[in-house]
């Protein structure tokens, strides 16, 4: 290593907020020599630069909001033409930036279920939209999708399991390793012993159970795929949201540790589901051994429970009520009837928030709500409750979607008044 790598603050705390357009960002790009050949422009995410005698290799592109600023970092470093770009998969902060690297001749390579991917993306444009303006901040604005088949394609090749090449004296391979998403890939360098590796490992237990909205991710393809990458013996491993692995010890144990952590929680999910358990209790169950020092400040455990258990089981749960379309607010609005009114269960709700008891304060508060959703008191405590959850909440997805929830109860408070 030529350069000490920067020590990312909440790298994935950092990097979702960039995805969102924080300008704040702007100052914080940074470019990093991480060998004679290999480059990176960091702040939320990563580009990274290979550097030949024959031109210069793109892998990922960060998002296109941060793009300029990570190209106007390397470029700074080299020049050179960029004949390939390398991604490991269609999300967007690792897409962005596609446009402005791609030149005349250049080749853009991607697993094949990458088109896929993108038109699912282009196909839920509104969707995600919303769910971006709730876990990143994303300014609020009208998208709607072009279609179903509609996204824009920059791929020039698509490959299936493997495709390889060589440039500028190294050998590229590139390797089919789902997990994050279903045409996740793997970049192989061996002559630099260089894996990069995309979205299959984080600083925090993975994203399993995505709360922005994401097709399943089966975790058994992360423990596969970790170990496609382990098995190559790699001494540098650069991912997208976290400094560097260095040197095998460090890359076999994090890794490994990782790659176990994600096969105990689905071993353990299975277990529930193959003893009749309902997924909640399940979710309560399934705690993550000392042994595994991985935190959960942007996955979740739990959430990844049931992410796993509706990914085997789907989403019937056996009740007959479940099969009809009612929504579960007509049972919740007789309760509240018969509890004596919606003045009432806010009243019960402030005693819980007293008591110290938040959650089934907050259940309450809703409950409420369900029956009258401008009811003023009940907005109170339903803002005043998620402050304090939030407050006190370590996981950045979850802070984020409590921190837009209380928004969106205090102008609705406001409104009343």
């Amino acid at each position: 290593m030529n350069t000490p790598l920067p020590k990312l603050c909440g790298g994935l705390v950092l990097a979702l907020f960039v995805l969102a357009g924080g300008d704040a960002m702007a100052r914080t790009v940074k470019g990093v020599k991480v060998t004679d050949q290999i480059y990176m422009a960091t702040d939320m995410s990563r580009t990274f630069l290979v550097v030949t005698p024959e031109g210069n290799v793109v892998i990922d592109t960060t998002t296109r909001d941060s793009a300029p600023r990570h190209y106007e970092v390397l470029r700074g470093m080299s020049s050179a033409p960029v004949k390939y770009i390398l991604l490991t998969h269609a999300h967007e902060d690792h897409v962005g930036g596609v446009h402005l690297w791609k030149e005349e001749g250049t080749e853009v390579i991607a697993q094949r279920r990458f088109v896929e991917y993108m038109h699912y993306r282009e196909r839920l444009a509104g969707f995600f939209q919303y769910r971006n303006e709730g876990q990143f901040l994303a300014p609020p604005r009208e998208v709607k999708s072009k279609g179903n088949f509609a996204a824009e394609i920059p791929t020039t090749i698509l490959f299936d399991d493997k495709y390889e090449f060589e440039f500028g004296g190294l050998t590229f391979k590139m390797m089919h390793t789902p997990g994050e998403t279903w045409d996740h890939a793997t970049v192989w360098i061996p002559e630099l012993k260089a894996a990069f590796i995309g979205d299959n490992y984080y600083s925090s237990f993975p994203n399993i159970a995505a709360l922005r909205g994401a097709p399943p991710r089966f975790a058994l393809d992360y423990v596969n795929s970790i170990d496609i990458v382990l098995a190559l013996d790699p001494e540098l491993v650069l991912v997208a949201h976290a400094p560097p692995l260095v040197g095998t010890e460090e890359i076999q144990s994090k890794l490994g540790d990782y790659r176990d952590a994600i096969e105990y929680v689905h071993d353990a999910t299975v277990r529930g589901l193959n003893e009749g358990k309902d997924v909640f209790t399940v979710m309560n169950e399934v705690k993550l051994p000392e042994r595994f020092e991985i935190d959960e400040s942007y996955g979740g455990v739990a959430w990844s429970v049931r992410g796993i258990y509706h990914g085997y089981a789907g989403w019937f749960d056996g009740e007959p009520a479940t099969l009809l379309s009612e929504s579960p607010d007509v049972k919740i609005r007789e309760l509240v009837e018969l509890a004596g009114g919606v003045d009432a269960v806010v009243r019960r709700a402030e005693e819980l928030e007293d008591e110290g008891d938040l959650i089934l304060s907050l259940n309450m508060a809703d409950a409420a709500l369900a029956m009258d959703p401008n009811h003023p008191g009940a907005l109170a405590v339903r803002v005043s409750l998620l402050t304090e959850l939030g407050r006190n909440e370590k996981n950045f997805n979850a802070r984020s979607w409590i921190g837009y929830h209380r928004r969106q109860a205090a102008k609705r408070l406001a409104a009343q008044e």
